[in-house]
């Protein structure tokens, strides 16, 4: 298939581009797949694609890449924190003036401001995909002439920019989900963010109650999101092990994980300590990992 990805990089190789720097994620299936047809055809017209373990990494090497060359060069990166990432590798090529062309995806909501006569509805516009759930950051830009420009004072019916709600399920599609539940052998449900509806943990409790082979599996510090009638709602802090009363043997637990490999020593006096860091220095320059479980009292 000849995709629109493919183009996008037969376009950058006819352009002069010779190299792909590239961190890719979910924004990027359509360029993989372009990537391995190019790949597997062996075609001469296609830039060779470089995956780096970061964004900084991917930036800072289409840069020096291109000011070695004099050819510009391309970087591909996520939508969002990948962007972010780039971070001062793109000031560098900026201020080098090196040919590189960043590649990215779409947010959910970007718009540029043109023009000052519109701003008040593009800013609503923003806000209310912000605020729509599942809510988020939006980014609006524009150039300084546009927000320096004089235009004529105005307002807008602000009741018109509420946030959009999402309809409720259809009756058919609820009983599905229900009977689906109910005839599961292990059910499961990803609560999320669900949390923020101050109604939900409520309603997830009942279904619980009422979806027998429904289990809480949570990290075992999360005892707030319990039932709230359950006996471990009244549970201390000792009694789920948070308070650590007595310590865990830190370096017993490593030397028995570093199966031998480990050097593990311990000071509870401070009496101790300077010879058991003596000890720790000189087998760490031996070439050995050590651990060293420390806790000493200042009044011991």
């Amino acid at each position: 298939m000849y995709s629109a990805s493919f183009a996008f990089f037969e376009g950058l190789w006819d352009a002069g581009v010779t190299h792909c720097f590239v961190n890719l994620g979910s924004d990027h299936p359509g360029m993989v797949e372009a990537m391995v047809k190019g790949q597997r055809e062996g075609k001469a017209g296609f830039p060779r694609i470089i995956t780096c373990p970061s964004e900084m990494v991917a930036m800072s090497m289409a840069d020096g890449y291109a000011r070695v060359t004099g050819k510009p060069q391309c970087v591909i990166v996520h939508v969002d924190v990948g962007t972010q990432a780039l971070g001062v590798a793109v000031h560098n090529a900026s201020s080098g003036h090196a040919p590189v062309l960043i590649f990215a995806g779409m947010s959910p909501f970007t718009q540029e401001v043109k023009t000052g006569v519109n701003i008040k509805q593009m800013v609503n516009r923003a806000l209310q995909f912000s605020r729509t759930a599942p809510q988020g950051p939006v980014y609006l830009c524009a150039a300084r002439e546009v927000m320096e420009a004089e235009i004529k004072p105005y307002s807008i019916k602000q009741e018109q920019w509420e946030p959009v709600e999402l309809g409720g399920l259809s009756s058919k599609s609820a009983s599905r989900i229900a009977k689906s539940l109910a005839g599961s052998e292990r059910p499961l449900v990803v609560t999320g963010y669900s949390g923020r509806n101050h109604s939900i943990p409520g309603a997830l409790i009942e279904l619980a109650d009422t979806i027998k082979a429904l289990r809480w599996n949570a990290p075992r510090k999360s005892y707030m999101l319990i039932h709230a009638d359950g006996v471990a709602a009244e549970a201390t802090n000792e009694e789920m092990n948070i308070s650590f009363n007595p310590p865990p043997d830190y370096a017993g637990i490593a030397a028995a994980a570093g199966a031998g490999d480990i050097f593990a020593l311990k000071a509870t006096k401070a009496n101790e300590l300077e010879a058991v860091l003596r000890d720790a220095v000189a087998k760490v320059k031996a070439g050995r990992t050590t651990v060293v479980d420390c806790k000493v009292l200042t009044d011991c």
